[in-house]
C-alpha cells in the first residue's frame, strides 16, 4: 500500500511506525513541494497512492463531488493535551491501514476543526 505523507508532517521522525507492508513516501521526496491541493491530489492518483496523510484542514475542499480516488487522513493533535501526531499514527492509522482503507476521509485527533466529527 503506498501512502504519502504531507509536507506537513515530519516524514523521517514517522516513517519507522509503519508496518512493512506500508510504502511511505513524503512530498518532499516526490518533489511536489509547490503543488497546491488540487494538484497534490491529482498527482497521488496518477502515482497510484491510496492514502494522503496530512494535517491540513483544507485538503479535502479540492475534491470534486463523487467517488474519492483515494483515502484522506486527517490527523488533528490536541498539543495541549499532550497529544502528539506519532500516537494518532500508533493507535488509530497503523490499525486503520491493517484493516484496510475505504476512499473517504477519516479524522483522528481531539480537536477536529469547527464543524467537523470524527469519522
Amino acid at each position: 500500500m503506498k501512502v504519502l505523507l504531507d509536507e506537513n508532517l515530519p516524514y523521517s521522525s514517522l516513517v519507522d511506525l509503519f508496518p512493512p507492508f506500508v510504502d511511505v513516501y513524503s512530498v518532499q521526496w516526490m518533489e511536489w513541494r509547490a503543488k497546491d491541493n488540487g494538484e497534490l491530489l491529482a498527482a497521488a492518483v496518477q502515482e497510484s497512492f491510496a492514502v494522503i496523510i496530512t494535517k491540513d484542514k483544507t485538503l479535502e475542499r479540492e475534491l470534486k463531488q463523487g467517488p474519492l480516488p483515494l483515502a484522506i487522513i486527517q490527523l488533528m493533535p490536541d498539543e495541549d493535551a499532550g497529544e502528539k501526531i506519532s500516537q494518532l499514527i500508533s493507535e488509530h492509522v497503523v490499525p486503520l491501514l491493517e484493516r484496510g482503507v475505504e476512499k473517504r476521509v477519516y479524522r483522528f485527533g481531539s480537536k477536529p476543526p469547527r464543524g467537523l466529527d470524527h469519522s
